[in-house]
């Protein structure tokens, strides 16, 4: 978590999950528990649904990592999100990975 008084350069990063499916979190939450980047770890902040995502991102400016689900509550809710988060972050670079279904 941030600590007031605290520095951008020292903060945290935010690391935004966003899935329908919790298994995603909580594993996402445990492998990545103790990464750094050069000194700074994760804040994560999680959504289910795209409303609620976007109401993360509306909120939360400095995010350095979205990982979006293409297929949430409905089939183009993701891609929908990340066509938001561009239009919002116009200065932010996005990238969309191919799926790979099993």
């Amino acid at each position: 978590m941030k600590k007031q008084g605290q520095n951008k350069e020292n903060s945290e990063l935010i690391f935004a999950p966003e899935d329908d499916e919790p298994g995603v979190h909580e594993v996402t939450r445990m492998s990545l528990k103790n990464f750094e980047f050069y000194g700074r770890g994760l804040e994560f902040s999680s959504a289910c649904t795209a409303l609620q995502a976007k109401e993360i991102l509306f909120k939360e400016q400095d995010i350095a990592v979205a990982f979006v689900d293409v297929v949430m509550e409905s089939e183009h809710a993701g891609l929908k999100l990340i066509k938001y988060i561009h239009q919002l972050h116009l200065d932010s670079y996005c990238c969309q990975l191919p799926a790979f279904y099993a």
